[in-house]
């Protein structure tokens, strides 16, 4: 009889409960989107500091109802306790502040996302930002296009 010897791999795998979703398309100067936190799980607590881009500013347009703040939103900083009601428990409201040359990505992130004393690393999706700039093509002097004959 034949043995058959199995491995298992144990991968470390990391799943993270929580996201950072921006509204997609395309924006540009003074174009306006919104992004939601959102969970999966149950948190009491949660806190951090939102990473902007220098494109982008972001102001903190509501929090879950069931959440309440312990410290006022200032610099893209939050500190809120509770029992979310929903998977959203923030949605800020976003805006392009400076235009771009050339098409650029970017992205938002929560830095020292903590949620009932676990940490976790939260970025948001690709924001694409474009140019208001549109090149325009040379103006051709018609008296360029005159031959002197001589």
């Amino acid at each position: 009889m034949k043995r058959v010897l199995l491995l298992l791999l144990v991968v470390p795998s990391f799943v993270f409960a929580s996201s950072l979703d921006c509204e997609n398309g395309n924006y540009k100067l003074n174009d306006e989107f919104k992004c939601v936190l959102k969970s999966s799980i149950d948190k009491t607590s949660i806190m951090g500091t939102i990473n902007v881009p220098e494109h982008i500013t972001c102001d903190l347009a509501s929090y879950d109802s069931g959440l309440s703040e312990i410290s006022k939103y200032e610099n893209n900083k939050f500190n809120l306790k509770g029992t979310s009601l929903s998977e959203n428990y923030i949605t800020l409201k976003c805006k392009i502040t400076k235009d771009v040359t050339t098409l650029t990505k970017e992205k938002l992130e929560i830095d020292d996302f903590t949620y009932d004393g676990i940490t976790e690393i939260v970025r948001s999706n690709d924001i694409n930002i474009i140019s208001t700039s549109v090149s325009k093509p040379k103006n051709t002097s018609k008296n360029s296009l005159l031959i002197n004959d001589v």
